[in-house]
């Protein structure tokens, strides 16, 4: 497993890079995701499924809050319901004060590392 700079911020699967995917890197800016398909049994960079959330492209503008993080929840039918929100930087230096998660479609979750604005007012 090992830990590069990228200009784009995010966390990725440690589970996919060190038992799936190990020595895989992505440096492309469009594909910076490392990902492992089961089917044809690779490893493959993708791009960030919050980069076309049903036509939308997210952004995290937060500073505190810059990782843009893709995950997928169950809705009340069983059907999954994508999710996309902003995650916290790992800061050691500065503490955050973090406040509770305000629910947004999605029911019945909290994550107290998410931001509780989700994006910017000036992104939508």
């Amino acid at each position: 497993l090992t830990c590069t700079c990228s200009s784009i911020p995010l966390y990725g699967s440690q589970y996919i890079a060190r038992d799936l995917c190990p020595g895989h890197r992505c440096e492309e800016p469009e594909h910076p995701i490392l990902d492992f398909d089961e089917e044809a049994n690779e490893c493959l960079c993708r791009s960030n499924p919050c980069w076309n959330d049903r036509g939308e492209r997210h952004e995290c503008k937060q500073p505190d809050f810059p990782i843009l993080r893709y995950r997928e929840d169950m809705d009340e039918q069983d059907q999954v319901l994508p999710v996309c929100e902003c995650f916290m930087k790992l800061d050691k230096e500065q503490p955050l004060n973090l406040q509770p998660l305000a629910e947004v479609d999605t029911p019945d979750w909290s994550d107290e590392y998410a931001s509780p604005d989700y994006y910017d007012d000036d992104e939508f």
